[in-house]
C-alpha cells in the first residue's frame, strides 16, 4: 500500500482518502506516509490463516532521535481480509471473522491503540478490541533519521479470547461452537511496519 498523505512532525494524521496538517506547528517537518502493512495471522493445528487491515487514522509524534512520543492508531476492522486463500474459501472466511463470532465489525468497527511509553524499545500502551481495553507492550524497531525519515517495525500477539474474539456460545449450537474453538490458537500474531519519508526528499 502506498497512499500520499501528508504529515507533520509533530502530528502525523491520516484519514483515509484526506489531507490533515499542523500548520500551526511552526517548527514541525513535513513527511510522507509512503508505505504502510498491518498483517495478521491466526492458526489451528493443521493450518495458518493470515491477511491484512487497514488504518483509519493515525496521530504519532516522533522526536529527532527517534523516539515515539505519542501514537494513537484507530484499525478499520471491516478492512480485515484473508491473503492465503481464493474464491469462495476466502469470502466465506472473511465474512466470518467481520460476524458477532469474531470481529463483529458491524457493532465494533474499530479497533484502537493509544501510546503510553516508549522505553526499552518496546511500546507500552493500550489496546482496545470489541471496546475492551488491555495494557499491552509491542517490541519495536525504529531505523532512520529526521532527515531521511522513519521506518517503525512491530511485531506482537494478543489474546483472542480476553477481547471477545470467540464463537458466541450461546443457543444450542453452544457446545459445539465451544468445540471448534478449541481448535484455534488463543494467541493472533499481528505485524505492523510503517514508512515515513521527509516531504522534500519527495520532490
Amino acid at each position: 500500500m502506498n497512499p500520499s498523505i501528508n504529515i507533520t512532525k509533530c502530528l502525523l494524521l491520516f484519514t483515509l482518502g484526506s489531507l490533515i496538517t499542523a500548520s500551526s506547528i511552526l517548527s514541525a517537518k513535513e513527511y510522507t506516509l509512503t508505505e504502510y502493512e498491518i498483517r495478521w495471522a491466526g492458526s489451528m493445528p493443521a493450518k495458518t490463516h493470515e491477511g491484512l487491515l487497514s488504518l483509519a487514522s493515525l496521530q504519532a509524534d516522533i522526536s529527532d532521535s527517534g523516539k515515539v512520543n505519542s501514537l494513537s492508531a484507530v484499525v478499520d476492522m471491516s478492512s480485515i481480509n484473508v491473503t492465503d486463500l481464493k474464491g469462495d474459501d476466502r469470502d466465506t472466511l472473511t465474512e466470518h471473522l467481520k460476524s458477532d463470532d469474531f470481529f463483529h465489525v458491524e457493532k465494533y468497527p474499530v479497533a484502537t491503540f493509544e501510546l503510553q511509553e516508549h522505553k526499552d524499545n518496546q511500546l507500552h500502551g493500550t489496546i482496545t478490541i470489541r471496546e475492551v481495553s488491555k495494557d499491552i507492550s509491542i517490541p519495536v524497531r525504529v531505523s532512520g533519521d529526521p532527515n531521511r525519515g522513519w521506518m517503525l517495525v512491530g511485531d506482537f500477539e494478543y489474546n483472542r479470547k480476553k477481547f471477545g474474539v470467540d464463537y458466541q456460545n450461546s443457543g444450542f449450537l453452544g457446545l459445539f461452537n465451544a468445540a471448534k474453538s478449541k481448535l484455534i490458537r488463543d494467541a493472533i500474531d499481528v505485524s505492523i511496519s510503517l514508512t515515513l519519508t521527509p516531504e522534500t526528499a519527495q520532490q
